[in-house]
């Protein structure tokens, strides 16, 4: 099944390029390699063109708040997708080390693409980098809704409290049910063999070493982040217990805290929402 139209926008008016080597996904915000319309709109494309798909995921250190912690979550996730995208497409994890030194990795990668997939998103620096992306490139820009279960802007408007937000999705979501995005995005992908990313592209914006990303509080620590605010714990796909950004994904049902499980039982005994005590 094709990724439904109502996810996907089309941000300029730059041609497919289908002479050119890769189509491109860059990955900035839905940073996972399973359930991903996004990455599904990448394969479909490589599929339509016969080209592999080269997944930019980058990691910039000047977003609002960088600090270890988050800068280590994203470096386990950027670990496990390395591991899952092995053999299937082309990775390139850049991992920003001073800022502003990422200037033109996106133009560089862009001028060999048939086409680049982005992560919607509607607020923040993403949107802002989107739009900049749409001035800039020379090639299609696609961006993709990967977020929600129901596209986020189906709705056409800003909904001012939380019961008038429900109201549209208990009307839309049953649909959206039976159109969700596929569990394995690169199924019938091209293999990503003869397409490598271009030594210069390497040489002035190497991909995180393998050992790097092994280690990503050592790696956070090295980074102009701020250190105040430590890693916490251990996440990553393939961690459960780390991994919340991509429990979904991964089918990992979180384990109720001692909390959770007095409020259902206040729940089922009849005190009030949160309650502790259900006598």
């Amino acid at each position: 099944m094709p990724v439904p139209a109502e996810r996907i926008r089309v941000l300029n008016a730059a041609p497919l390029r289908p002479e050119r080597a890769v189509v491109l996904h860059w990955m900035t915000s839905a940073r996972r390699t399973r359930s991903n319309p996004a990455l599904e709109r990448a394969a479909e494309l490589g599929r339509a063109l016969g080209r592999p798909v080269l997944v930019l995921e980058p990691l910039r250190c000047g977003y609002p708040y960088a600090s270890d912690r988050l800068h280590a979550f994203l470096l386990e996730g950027m670990r496990d997708n390395a591991a899952a995208l092995a053999g299937r497409a082309l990775y390139h994890p850049w991992v920003e080390r001073r800022a502003g030194e990422g200037e033109g990795l996106l133009e560089a990668l862009a001028a060999r693409a048939c086409a680049v997939v982005a992560d919607d998103f509607p607020t923040g620096f993403p949107a802002e980098a989107l739009r900049a992306a749409a001035a800039r490139l020379d090639v299609r820009l696609e961006a993709v809704d990967a977020s929600c279960v129901v596209p986020f802007r189906l709705a056409g408007k800003d909904f001012p409290t939380a019961h008038a937000y429900r109201r549209h999705l208990q009307r839309t979501l049953p649909a959206w049910l039976d159109r969700l995005p596929a569990d394995d995005p690169l199924a019938g992908a091209p293999p990503p063999g003869g397409a490598p990313v271009p030594a210069e592209i390497r040489r002035r914006w190497p991909a995180a070493r393998a050992s790097e990303l092994d280690r990503p509080a050592a790696l956070a620590a090295a980074l102009p982040v701020d250190h105040r605010v430590p890693p916490a714990g251990r996440g990553g796909a393939s961690r459960p217990g780390g991994g919340s950004r991509r429990s979904c994904a991964t089918g990992w049902t979180p384990t109720p805290s001692a909390t959770t499980r007095r409020t259902r039982r206040g729940a089922r005994a009849g005190s009030r929402p949160g309650s502790t005590s259900a006598t």
